[in-house]
């Protein structure tokens, strides 16, 4: 088996290949025949061709050619939704976990098919033999990422069952570990609990193998397709908002069993994955290989601005994918006319091709673009709105370029454009295909990450350009709440930020704060207070904002004894207020 890569090789799961294959990692190329050439080989070397983490790889224009079956390989199948989307009819089969096949198979029924591309991420050295569970120091703990909570919002409201527990049993909520502690913590603690990131993509995550090679016992939830599939009953623990307290009841009274289901489960995330994976990769190639579609214009242009990984502020594309971008946008510029989704998708990838020109060092070739009329984000964005002066995608991402080079007032008249469109026209203001800027999810801000976030759940979920009008809505109503706030105006700015609750009042925890914020300004105690007290129903794990609460309703000679108890749980179990839990209240 000939085995050609591009991607990322995941958890190292993918290279070097088992014994008897041969593999290659290709770079990207601006033709297939290039990829191949950079490592020395020709695409009829290849049986099969592999893009591991392909929601995040730009693929070569002409990637339908492939002779041999194309791979995708996926894990965050929901945050990159827009570039797996636009990729799709490049590849024959699409591999995924249990959850994101039932997530993807309504979209691309005949390609979807499950595995589990997972291993220790973080390249976790356990105990050998690991500590048995009995003579550990700590029952149970979440680990993981919790804000900002807009993003995070299913897994915020996930771990509401989880804190009360700590007045019971050594319970801990954790986030911003080093690389130590974090080895530390799973190998001492008794019980992990796992809460996927995002409700629609209910899937195996890393953590689960992390923690299990280090000897714990997982506690997952019963209705995570991924786990569910992946795991036995016999191996891990598996929960729901109303058995969680006994499920970690049962296990810290039953060691003995408790440690031979983490015993069974550390067999299996520890066996290697690549023999598993090469039967499979040999069933595809001897099947018959589908007919394939051919992307649009559309779906390349999204793939090569979405698709450029995740892995921090350092991550960027490569040179030969910005000249991919202007090659297309020059060869499609003469047939498009005055094609308005074109012209709005254009002007995002060139707001973004500019951006890293900069970081290359390039600033003239960045300048030259935004000041060229033919080329320039606003000049593409206006030609957008004038073609289709209903949709609010051009309005929205010409505003937000705008706030990018603080032109305040610019800004809010094209987002006061576009949130009339999304008031009065609803889902008929939102167009497909479509992209929010900005896209460089690595380095943008937290509520933009979680505009982003959301927005690339909603392909998967009935009523998408309902949620997607409503989400827009939200991101548009804050940002003119912060223009409005900005100026001085705080009546007009309080008014947005109620109308962003109102758009999406499970992801508005941010303008919740800024409310409070403002009526403490204005020495509004029964605003504080109502606010406050919307805020901790909405966001269980913001303890400072809590204990701000319960100082109001004190020196208000009111005070809440409940709340104040289940404060105190909370604070047992995130130890303090702790920044990775409470992000600081986002401005421009």
């Amino acid at each position: 088996m000939r085995m050609a890569y591009m991607g990322s090789n995941y958890c190292g799961q993918f290279y070097p290949p088992p014994k008897g294959c041969a593999a290659a990692w290709l770079p990207y190329g601006s033709t297939l025949g290039e990829s191949f050439a950079a490592v020395g080989l020709t695409p009829e070397w290849a049986d099969v061709l592999v893009v591991v983490l392909a929601e995040t790889f730009p693929l070569p224009p002409d990637m339908e050619a492939c002779a041999c079956p194309t791979v995708a390989v996926l894990v965050d199948w929901q945050q990159w939704a827009d570039a797996l989307i636009a990729h799709a009819n490049a590849f024959d089969h699409i591999l995924v976990d249990a959850s994101g096949t039932a997530g993807l198979s309504r979209l691309f029924p005949e390609k979807t098919r499950t595995f589990c591309p997972m291993g220790n991420f973080s390249r976790v050295e356990p105990d050998d033999p690991p500590l048995p569970l009995a003579a550990r120091r700590h029952d149970v703990a979440f680990i993981g990422r919790a804000t900002p909570q807009e993003q995070y919002a299913g897994r915020v409201e996930g771990l509401r069952a989880l804190y009360p527990l700590s007045a019971k049993a050594d319970v801990r909520i954790l986030s911003g570990l080093t690389p130590d502690q974090y080895r530390d913590t799973l190998c001492n603690t008794k019980i992990v609990v796992n809460h996927a990131a995002w409700s629609v993509q209910q899937g195996v995550n890393a953590r689960n193998f992390e923690a299990s090679v280090c000897g714990a016992l997982l506690l997952c939830e019963s209705y995570n397709l991924g786990t569910s599939d992946y795991f036995d009953e016999d191996e891990v623990l598996f929960y729901d908002g109303h058995t969680l307290a006994d499920r970690i009841g049962w296990a810290l009274t039953h060691l003995d069993q408790a440690q031979a289901m983490a015993d069974r489960a550390r067999k299996k995330t520890s066996a290697p994955y690549g023999a598993t994976f090469v039967d499979v990769l040999e069933e595809i190639v001897a099947a018959p290989r589908p007919e394939r579609a051919s992307r649009s214009a559309y779906d390349v242009l999204i793939g090569l601005s979405c698709g450029f990984g995740n892995w921090g502020p350092g991550s960027r594309r490569q040179p030969a994918v910005l000249q991919a971008i202007l090659d297309l946008a020059q060869r499609e510029a003469p047939a498009r006319g005055d094609d308005p989704r074109w012209h709005d998708l254009l002007g995002v990838a060139v707001a973004e091709l500019a951006t890293e020109l900069d970081d290359l060092g390039s600033s003239a070739r960045a300048g030259h673009l935004r000041s060229n009329p033919a080329w320039s984000p606003p000049s593409l964005w206006r030609l957008a709105a004038e073609a289709d002066p209903t949709a609010a995608h051009p309005l929205y991402n010409h505003g937000r370029y705008w706030i990018a080079r603080k032109q305040w007032q610019r800004a809010s008249e094209l987002l006061t454009q576009a949130r009339r469109l999304l008031v009065d026209l609803g889902p008929a203001a939102i167009r497909a295909p479509a992209m929010t800027y900005p896209i460089r999810t690595a380095d943008v801000s937290g509520l933009d990450r979680a505009l982003t976030f959301h927005y690339n759940a909603t392909p998967f979920q009935p009523g998408a350009e309902a949620k997607r009008a409503a989400l827009l809505l939200w991101r548009t109503c804050e940002l003119l709440g912060d223009l409005a706030e900005r100026d001085g105006d705080y009546p007009a700015a309080a008014e947005l930020y109620e109308a962003a609750y109102d758009a999406c009042p499970h992801i508005a925890r941010t303008a919740l704060r800024k409310l409070m914020d403002l009526a403490s300004a204005g020495e509004n105690g029964e605003q504080r207070i109502r606010w406050g007290r919307r805020l901790v129903a909405l966001d269980p794990l913001d303890l400072p904002h809590r204990e701000e609460l319960i100082s109001l309703l004190i020196s208000g000679g009111a005070p809440d004894a409940h709340l104040e108890h289940d404060t105190s749980l909370l604070r047992k179990a995130v130890g303090s207020a702790n920044p990775n839990h409470t992000a600081p209240v986002e401005r421009l």
